[in-house]
């Protein structure tokens, strides 16, 4: 719901519903470095030096996209308000249950474009032939950081009250994307030295490095979140008749989860494949393998039962028994009695 007023006076189940976001966007490929050959030195002159070539980098990913309120959302501006009709005559218990909100997986980080040096030119005779230049391939684009899932059962930003009836959630799951690969590292091919007396020197060749791998995100309220707008009120026996079965209920927050997720692969590094040393007496070319990217291990599951960072007033409720993959299994933030 988003700048809307959504009114209850019945039972209702909100179950095995499911808020994903999208997995982000790819990044784009780098091109190839290709270089040119040194030219040839005739009979008399010495050979041309082979020309440097780089491969292009490849892009960054983009970010996966948020999972808000697997079982309703509550938008700012938006008022959500559960209350019997006669508070003598409440309706059954309303549930949250098996509801998921999963965030997205980042993208898939660019792989790099390879480089290919030109060979050193032949000499003449007597002369020095041409070495070939050094080659690099280009680094991978970096792997798209994943998004939250925030507020399995009920994401609230808004106005969410459940007065004099009761509420249950169970089961519920926020749920961190996947962070996404980094892209390949470009490979390097160094060329041979030019023929000559002495031959020219072989193409060094340095292999790029893997795109760095995305991180995870965020798994957060496994029951409810209340962000840092919203107003919370769960009070189920408020207006109750006294002596009445509904001043005695209490309402169940449990078996909820907020689940961290892991990184994205980091980009495997380039190979490198160094020039032969031209005839006479030309030095091979030397080579460097490309690293891998770099691992980020964030990822986090906070709330399991419910995230509370606006104002939140919850009584006669029990919320016990819920789970969250990194800290605070039961409620993170706090909440009025």
């Amino acid at each position: 719901m988003s700048g809307a007023t959504f009114t209850s006076t019945a039972s209702i189940t909100f179950s095995a519903n499911l808020a994903a976001g999208n997995i982000g966007g790819a990044g784009g490929a780098g091109g190839a470095g290709i270089a040119g050959h040194g030219g040839a030195g005739g009979t008399t002159g010495t050979g041309g030096l082979g020309a440097e070539a780089i491969g292009g980098n490849g892009g960054a990913a983009g970010f996966g996209g948020q999972g808000q309120g697997g079982g309703l959302f509550n938008n700012l501006g938006s008022t959500v308000l559960f209350k019997a009709t006669k508070p003598s005559q409440p309706p059954a218990a309303s549930l949250f249950a098996n509801n998921r909100a999963s965030g997205g997986t980042g993208g898939v980080g660019g792989n790099a474009g390879g480089g290919s040096g030109g060979s050193g030119g032949n000499a003449g005779t007597g002369k020095v032939g041409g070495s070939a230049e050094a080659v690099s391939g280009g680094n991978g684009g970096t792997g798209g950081a994943a998004n939250q899932g925030s507020g399995g059962g009920l994401y609230n930003a808004g106005t969410a009250s459940y007065i004099g009836i009761t509420v249950n959630f169970t089961g519920n799951q926020a749920v961190s994307g996947i962070g996404g690969p980094g892209g390949l590292g470009g490979n390097a091919t160094g060329q041979s030295g030019g023929t000559g007396d002495p031959g020219g020197n072989g193409g060094n060749a340095i292999g790029g490095t893997g795109g760095d791998r995305g991180e995870g995100g965020i798994g957060q309220g496994g029951g409810i979140e209340d962000t840092s707008s919203g107003t919370l009120v769960i009070a189920p026996r408020q207006g109750a008749k006294k002596g009445s079965k509904q001043a005695k209920a209490t309402d169940v927050i449990t078996s909820n989860q907020a689940l961290s997720a892991t990184a994205g692969a980091a980009g495997h590094g380039g190979t490198a494949t160094p020039g032969v040393g031209g005839f006479l007496g030309g030095n091979p070319g030397t080579a460097v393998q490309g690293q891998p990217g770099a691992f980020d291990p964030l990822s986090v599951g906070v709330g399991g039962g419910a995230a509370l960072f606006g104002t939140a007033t919850i009584d006669n409720t029990s919320i016990t028994g819920n789970h969250a993959s990194t800290n605070f299994g039961n409620v993170e933030g706090t909440f009025n009695v």
